[in-house]
């Protein structure tokens, strides 16, 4: 029998079948790998998982199991920023007036600000938006038939009413919360009178979901149209209970 070439020795039957067990016998942790990254078991892979299930609802999620060694989670982030599920929001708020709407702000593709007129909601309709949502109660605002023109321009029309800080529950803000996750895909228009109501939404969407400090969401808050203490205030407890 011929020697292998470069000293290479040829295994045994007991080598090879002891391999065999050592290649499918179950690892001691369980590693998870996104686009070849790896992230171990322990609070690092724990925030690292965590953010993938926040994630999933807007990912292509597969598990592949390899040989009893390790379990591959493979995620497809198609578009993930542009979603907007789970990374913060990179732009910075910015005026964008629009016709009566002097005091109109921007961030990314969500328009936030008061009451639009009828030529508004047909000019940010020509900018992309497709969705509006009305902070302002039934009766309220009299003028035109919004949710009718909005619906006649393609728009998709959502009405979330509040009008008191009482009025802005726990309910409320997760549904706001939702909605506004959802601006990066679906351009939106946030209005209520002046701005106020959405400046209070958006100051608990910005904290607790763009990670964004408190006193710069404030700020930015206030640049939207907040201004009654009371809406502060009830955001601050929302954001403290929601962190506890």
């Amino acid at each position: 029998m011929s020697e292998p070439e470069d000293g290479a020795r040829s295994e045994g039957p007991g080598e090879a079948s002891g391999r065999t067990r050592d290649r499918d016998r179950a690892p001691s942790g369980i590693q998870f790998r996104t686009h070849g990254a790896r992230f171990p078991e322990g609070r690092g892979g724990e925030r690292v998982r965590a953010r993938m299930r926040l994630a999933a609802p807007c990912s292509s999620v597969f598990f592949r199991y390899t040989g009893g060694m390790h379990i591959q989670l493979l995620v497809t982030l198609t578009l993930l920023v542009a979603l907007g599920c789970s990374t913060p929001r990179s732009e910075a708020l910015a005026p964008a007036p629009v016709g009566t709407l002097a005091n109109l702000q921007a961030c990314g593709d969500l328009y936030m600000g008061g009451q639009p007129s009828e030529s508004d909601l047909e000019t940010l309709a020509g900018r992309g938006v497709r969705r509006v949502i009305n902070l302002r109660k039934d009766g309220e605002f009299q003028d035109y038939d919004e949710r009718a023109r909005a619906q006649a321009l393609g728009l998709e029309y959502v009405s979330l009413q509040f009008s008191t800080p009482e009025e802005l529950t726990d309910e409320v803000l997760a549904r706001s919360r939702e909605l506004l996750s959802q601006a990066g895909r679906t351009s939106t228009l946030l209005h209520c009178g002046s701005g106020g109501r959405v400046g209070a939404l958006w100051l608990a969407y910005r904290t607790l979901d763009e990670g964004v400090a408190w006193e710069k969401a404030q700020a930015e808050a206030q640049a939207v149209g907040l201004k009654n203490p009371a809406y502060t205030e009830r955001i601050r407890a929302y954001v403290d209970a929601q962190r506890r």
